[in-house]
């Protein structure tokens, strides 16, 4: 009787202790396949946001010098062209990105962060348009002989700039700031 007992003691410790591992490393592995996700999850985000910041950063640099130029009559074939051709690159590099962003926003964000960088882009879009007012006069003088931007559209145009610039530097601070 003895040896019975000490056999089903013998193989009952090593079945329990068998199962006990096992289900230790079944949620190890699954402890670590989360935190992988998690850092990957991480580092995706923190590649996202310097992309975004970089793109957007750059919109508001090359819209306030396009706007300061204008302010200042800088409108000769020289100045457009060193003024416009990286404006245009700017927002060129921005809303070709759009989607992307908002699938970067939509997956590893907040709704309140889509909505911020919904806002922010339809500022820019309004900015855009403004431009878009002076291409007829940007072609003339650029490509024609036409010695600069007719003053009284650059001045309707510097208006509407001013009023939306500070609206979009204040998105712009929200939605950094706030996506960090």
């Amino acid at each position: 009787m003895g040896a019975i007992w000490n056999w089903i003691k013998t193989n009952v410790a090593t079945t329990i202790a068998t199962l006990f591992l096992s289900i230790i490393t079944i949620f190890s592995n699954t402890l670590t396949e989360r935190i992988k996700f998690a850092l990957n999850r991480a580092d995706l985000r923190t590649t996202s946001y310097e992309k975004i910041t970089h793109d957007v950063s750059g919109f508001v640099f090359f819209d306030e010098n396009a706007t300061e130029s204008l302010k200042q009559g800088l409108t000769d074939k020289n100045a457009l062209t060193n003024v416009i051709t990286p404006y245009n690159d700017a927002i060129t590099e921005l809303r070709s990105q759009e989607y992307v962003i908002r699938s970067w926003l939509n997956r590893y964000w907040q709704k309140e962060d889509m909505d911020r960088f919904e806002e922010l882009m339809q500022t820019v879009k309004d900015i855009d348009q403004q431009f878009h007012r002076l291409n007829p006069e940007f072609v003339q003088v650029v490509y024609y002989k036409k010695k600069s931007v007719d003053t009284t559209l650059a001045n309707k145009t510097i208006n509407e700039l001013e009023k939306l610039n500070p609206q979009l530097e204040k998105q712009v601070k929200e939605f950094v700031l706030k996506l960090i």
